[in-house]
């Protein structure tokens, strides 16, 4: 009796037990679930940060490297630093284009593509931004079958990531048409006294010997309106004792009128070029380069300015007043006037190889005259000369192609 109570008495025990189970069981199962489920989402979450981040340090990157492509490009056009358009590549050739892991014939990324890489020999990025985001960036450029194209690329990268952009970019020189031994605007007057200057428009290198460019006119304008009457203008201004001293295209004398030449222009380009600046005033013997060591440069002066004794200069002499040239000076390329220009040569003489640009008159040196010569002066057209100053102007820049390689 007392037996079959306990197994009675037990028997309901065992559903109770079997339900208390089961609820472990689904406790256990439910939070093995929960932690997966945790788990997937941190490491969505991680990756979807890894990707931001990601995406954030290309964008900067690219950025950058796009910043990389504008200054090579000046660097190009304007012709400062090196003006070569290369920053923290200039030892690197073909020979070390090994890839990321400097090392040959192991396939990895960049070896091989023709282009620096990082990791490869010779290439020394630039820190650029704030430290804690180690971004580097470096430049190349190299010529291409196209004349006057250039290749451009430019590569910033971090520990993360990468962008690579690429440009071909044209490079057109300045040139100067349309000039002569000398140029003056219309309006201008002239005095031309002795017989001790000549002005050729025959080219003539800086050395003296005869050049190859063909011949200009002595004096050079503008197109009249009509057409002749500048070019009128100033042989009536001349004495016919004078004619044999212009020569150059066309008879004695040789005066004439040339389009494609903007005054305005041509002066503000070389104004705006890098340049020396000096101070208005007396000079003697000054040096402001020389041709013999290739040394050209832009001498600019915001007035009026008086060479005196002994000089020489080479490139572009750029005056924002009046010249006076008196005593014995030698300049190769172009000189540049907005006033008056006179000349009282003595001695060895006044000398000039390239063309000189009078403008509209600022500060009268002679009341009577815009143009005065009196004295020993050769002004003589060079067409080398005129070059080399020309050279010193920024190169037109035209864009053909920007690609994003990475």
């Amino acid at each position: 009796m007392s037996i079959r109570q306990e197994s009675a008495a037990g028997l309901p025990g065992r559903p109770r037990r079997r339900e208390e189970g089961n609820v472990l069981i689904l406790s256990l199962l439910l939070a093995t679930l929960v932690t997966a489920l945790a788990t997937a989402q941190f490491f969505t979450v991680q990756k979807n940060i890894r990707s931001s981040n990601f995406m954030n340090d290309h964008g900067k990157l690219r950025g950058i490297a796009e910043s990389g492509i504008y200054q090579a490009v000046y660097e190009l056009g304007f012709k400062v630093g090196k003006g070569d358009g290369i920053i923290g590549t200039s030892t690197w050739v073909t020979g070390n284009d090994l890839g990321r892991d400097g090392k040959s014939n192991t396939g990895d990324e960049g070896e091989k593509d023709g282009r620096p890489t990082p990791g490869e020999p010779n290439v020394s990025a630039l820190s650029v931004g704030p430290a804690a985001d180690n971004i580097r960036f470096f430049t190349h450029a190299t010529d291409t079958k196209w004349t006057g194209v250039k290749h451009v690329i430019s590569t910033a990268y971090n520990a993360t990531a990468l962008s690579t952009v690429e440009v071909y970019v044209k490079l057109t020189p300045v040139t100067l048409t349309g000039t002569g031994a000398v140029y003056i605007l219309p309006g201008t007057v002239l005095d031309l006294n002795g017989s001790a200057f000549t002005i050729s428009g025959t080219d003539t290198n800086p050395d003296g010997t005869k050049g190859t460019a063909p011949a200009v006119y002595g004096i050079a304008t503008s197109v009249g309106d009509p057409p002749g009457t500048n070019e009128q203008t100033f042989e009536d201004q001349i004495s016919s004792q004078e004619y044999a001293q212009i020569t150059g295209l066309g008879s004695n004398p040789s005066i004439g009128e040339t389009t494609g030449l903007d005054f305005n222009a041509i002066y503000n380009s070389f104004k705006s070029a890098v340049k020396t600046t000096i101070t208005p005033g007396t000079y003697t013997n000054p040096s402001w380069g020389n041709y013999a060591t290739n040394d050209y440069r832009v001498t600019y002066c915001p007035g009026d300015l008086h060479l005196s004794g002994t000089g020489q200069g080479a490139g572009a002499l750029v005056v924002d007043g009046s010249l006076t040239m008196s005593g014995s000076f030698t300049f190769v390329g172009i000189i540049i006037v907005r006033g008056d220009v006179q000349i009282v040569g003595g001695g060895a003489g006044i000398h000039t190889y390239g063309s000189m640009l009078v403008g509209q008159t600022l500060t009268a040196v002679d009341p009577s005259a815009d143009v005065k010569v009196a004295g020993t002066a050769d002004l003589l057209y060079s067409a080398t000369a005129i070059a080399k100053a020309a050279s010193l102007l920024a190169n037109n820049t035209a864009v053909l192609y920007w690609n994003d390689l990475k």
